[in-house]
């Protein structure tokens, strides 16, 4: 979506959430794979991503983030009182991501662009 974005501040922060999503993934893989999940992405997800094209809605997306992570949020909470210890760290990550994502979405749909991105940043496991 990033590439489709003619607003460069806009750009900017689907590139930073296109990391947040390639670092979680790349970390969670070795769990995932243990657990025999597999981390192949569904082809018809990126088909519809590719499709999409220049309709992406970035305010859309904002208004709908808090939503879907809060429903995350629950799933993944239930999940860290059912893990073994040993995948525990990974159901952190997933929490910290919806976090991230979730006041990220808050802070932009404040006006806050200044430092919306900035709980994503502060993940360890982002980089650019």
């Amino acid at each position: 979506m990033a590439a489709y974005s003619k607003d460069p501040e806009q750009r900017a922060n689907l590139e930073v959430l296109t990391s947040l999503e390639r670092c979680t993934k790349e970390l969670l893989a070795p769990c995932l794979e243990r657990l025999g999940i597999s981390t192949v992405p569904d082809p018809s997800i990126l088909e519809g991503v590719a499709n999409s094209g220049t309709d992406f809605d970035y305010r859309g997306m904002l208004e709908m983030l808090p939503a879907i992570t809060t429903e995350y949020l629950n799933y993944y909470t239930r999940l860290r009182q059912l893990v073994e210890p040993v995948d525990a760290t990974a159901v952190d990550l997933l929490i910290a991501h919806e976090m991230a994502l979730e006041l990220f979405a808050r802070r932009e749909l404040a006006g806050d662009v200044e430092h919306s991105v900035d709980p994503i940043r502060a993940l360890s496991h982002v980089s650019s």
